[in-house]
């Protein structure tokens, strides 16, 4: 029999695969494999599930409770809130007019003015204008049903400390059914086959629009994308380094290195010609190891040499031989059906329809947001923005529009924003829904965001990340974003138009969950906890990431990462019954992937109980770090040493204790030559004999491991828990 959480995770992806088409990742033969998995190894088929799923987070956030299964209908799904049964509720249900511009309040909510609510965006007002906000004690939760259907927003759907509820009455804004309602930033305009014909290229003139520069587009549903050369799949390579640009001041104030390097003719011949106008829409992307840099081109030279601003944080070419690049938004880079291109003058859109599309009505979605929906309060006044659950609701199309300068990311993308923004808010719920098709993060706890919940929803198709908890630099306070929880989410196909942004970002907050979410497909890290480089003070601090299933991670994208990363001090924090499989580092520049890494100066963290398979670089990397602890874990299927060390130190780094190791090179410990012996201790440790052909053990184990045999280990499919069996029986993690 498989493991209980087994059991758990492998009916939630069954159900989810047998309720939408949309997971491409998840074939047919998969949900067979499921199936047939849950059948063998739970006892029980795959299709149902005794699990329970909630509409908000329950007594510890104070935005309630759900206790029914997946067959709960909505009404009892509802009543549920403050952590009690509630058998009523005052009700409003809203219907989105036909064009989906407006709404219709039913019974009518007014505004302030006197006017009748007419828009989404003016629902907050007109709560905030209710009779049931003046009520007093005793007061029952509001309910309001959005109707199924397309509700487009012209500005971010904005919820403050006017608009919220109570412990004991929370706002509850809930889809008449789940995923049957879409909030979109977009302005959708439709060509039809008649009027195509079915000829490439499609082209509207969006001058009178009103829409300014945008940077993506959706096709008929799918990610079109903006005209670039080498077409995706392929790059340029930087073939040299430059250290002069002669006649330019500017260039002095900043290595030159960092600014300018020899390019590939190709790409130089791509800029040629252009207009004024045209190059300063250029846009440059460099890969450097685990991220990449987004640059205007400012001047190109007879030595194949290309100049761009702004300054690169990392000199060019200072990984390897062989880092990438490539120019989009150009338009000599049109050429392949599925891409677009946007003048900056004329403002006419050009798209290359694929063969599909050209029998078919062409339906475009340009974002005009870049926030679809924001949750806002102050806490510096007291005024936090609380007590409200959304439920079952889709939002796409939020927008992300590259700054004038360009954009140098120094890890995770951070600096980019999200289509679902939450500040100065606690015991705000997020639950049941999906955020896809969005320029960057699709949700964002930034600052004073506490007890707050995103649980059961699905993210996917983002140009940066999936969740976000927390700021690069926020002190600790009585009010700094924590104590949130982030459970059984879907996150996969991320990092479209920023490849290093992460799964799940942690920065410097406290006390948060991050648990049972299955994390998938991405480009770069899957969760990242701490924001410290080194020993600093970090107020980083108690999170606990466990039982998650991560799995396709980096995916051959970027390097120095892995499918659980950390950085800094971080005492009390656990990465514990975590499944990982498949980390796959882009290995010819940068250091490579791992199964889970801390990173510089993590500390006193406790990592245990995990399985982690066929990671690039090996199951665990600890870069450097003090006291920390390392047990009952699995490491099995690295391409390089399962244990590794980057840097030695004085004082104990880390304790390895009741591994079970199954080693595909032939020796399964690695530390950074000629920097002495680092500081481990070794106990209760097992290596599997029938993996490599070991015959020592590494001097520094001593006794604490063991090579033994009847030690295996079975998983077919990417997506199963991994069985390990010790002497013929199974080993409960």
């Amino acid at each position: 029999m498989l493991h209980p959480l087994a059991c758990r995770k492998l009916r939630q992806v069954l159900r989810e695969l047998s309720m939408s088409t949309r997971f491409s990742t998840l074939t047919a033969a998969g949900a067979l494999l499921l199936s047939a998995a849950l059948l063998a190894g739970c006892g029980g088929g795959g299709g149902g599930s005794s699990e329970s799923h909630d509409t908000a987070q329950g007594a510890n956030t104070g935005a309630g409770e759900a206790t029914g299964g997946e067959g709960q209908n909505r009404d009892e799904r509802a009543q549920v809130v403050g952590g009690v049964q509630s058998p009523q509720y005052e009700l409003y249900n809203v219907s989105p007019t036909a064009d989906g511009l407006g709404i219709v309040v039913s019974p009518p909510l007014m505004k302030a003015n006197g006017a009748a609510v007419a828009r989404l965006e003016e629902l907050p007002e007109g709560i905030a204008n209710s009779a049931w906000m003046r009520k007093g004690e005793g007061r029952l939760p509001l309910r309001v049903i959005l109707k199924n259907g397309q509700y487009q927003l012209s500005q971010p759907w904005t919820w403050t400390a006017a608009h919220s509820g109570r412990a004991d009455s929370p706002v509850i804004i809930e889809a008449e059914s789940k995923g049957g309602v879409v909030i979109s930033g977009a302005r959708r305009m439709v060509v039809s086959r008649a009027v195509h014909g079915g000829v490439s290229p499609v082209q509207l003139d969006l001058s009178a629009s009103g829409l300014s520069a945008f940077d993506q587009l959706w096709v008929n549903g799918r990610r079109a994308t903006r005209a670039r050369s080498p077409n995706v799949g392929s790059f340029y390579f930087v073939k040299g380094t430059v250290s002069s640009w002669p006649g330019d001041a500017a260039v002095a104030t900043s290595p030159v290195d960092r600014q300018a390097f020899v390019s590939e003719p190709a790409a130089l011949n791509l800029l040629s010609g252009l207009s004024t106008a045209e190059r300063g829409a250029a846009v440059l992307v460099a890969a450097h190891s685990w991220t990449t840099s987004h640059h205007r081109v400012v001047a190109t030279n007879a030595g194949n040499e290309i100049l761009v601003s702004p300054v690169s944080r990392w000199a060019f070419l200072r990984k390897g031989a062989h880092q990438r690049y490539f120019i989009e938004n150009v338009p000599t880079a049109l050429d392949a059906p599925g891409e677009w291109y946007f003048h900056p003058v004329t403002r006419r859109l050009t798209y290359l329809p694929t063969l599909a599309e050209r029998s078919e009505d062409v339906v475009l979605d340009v974002p005009a947001i870049s926030t679809l929906l924001e949750v806002r309060g102050n806490a510096a006044t007291g005024q936090w923005a609380e007590y409200i659950v959304f439920s079952g609701l889709t939002f796409r199309h939020a927008g992300y529009t590259l700054p004038a300068a360009g954009l140098i990311d120094q890890q995770a993308a951070v600096d980019v924003g999200a289509s679902i923004l939450l500040r100065s808010a606690r015991h705000v719920a997020i639950n049941h829904c999906e955020v896809s098709r969005v320029g960057g993060y699709a949700i964002w706890l930034r600052d004073n965001v506490r007890h707050s919940v995103v649980q059961n929803c699905e993210v996917y198709d983002t140009g940066a990340g999936g969740i976000r908890i927390g700021l690069a630099n926020q002190p600790a306070s009585e009010t700094a974003t924590g104590h949130n929880t982030v459970r059984s989410n879907r996150i996969h196909a991320i990092g479209f138009q920023f490849p290093g942004a992460v799964g799940v970002w942690l920065g410097q907050t406290a006390n948060n969950t991050v648990e049972e979410n299955l994390i998938g497909d991405t480009t770069y890290t899957g969760i990242s906890v701490g924001w410290t480089w080194g020993y600093g003070p970090s107020p980083s601090h108690s999170n606990q990431i466990n039982r998650n299933f991560l799995y396709d991670i980096m995916q051959g994208s970027l390097s120095d990462g892995g499918a659980i990363y950390t950085l800094g001090t971080s005492p009390g924090t656990e990465i514990k019954g975590n499944v990982i499989r498949g980390v796959q580092a882009f290995n010819n520049y940068g250091v490579g992937g791992w199964g889970i890494y801390n990173d510089e100066g993590s500390s006193r963290i406790l990592v245990d109980g995990n399985i982690v398979l066929n990671s690039d670089h090996g199951g665990y990397m600890l870069h450097y770090g003090q006291d920390n602890t390392v047990s009952n874990n699995v490491f099995a299927g690295g391409r390089v040493a399962e244990l590794q060390v980057g840097r030695v130190e004085s004082g104990l780094q880390a304790r390895l204790l009741n591994n079970r190791l199954f080693p595909s090179v032939s020796s399964f410990l690695s530390f950074t030559a000629g920097t002495g012996t680092p500081a481990l201790t070794f106990g209760g440790n097992k290596v599997a004999r029938q993996y490599v052909a070991l015959q020592t053990l590494p001097e520094l184990c001593g006794s604490g491991c063991q090579i033994v045999d009847g030690l295996l280990i079975s998983a077919a499919s990417k997506l199963d828990v991994p069985i390990i069996t010790e002497s013929g029986s199974p080993i409960t993690f």
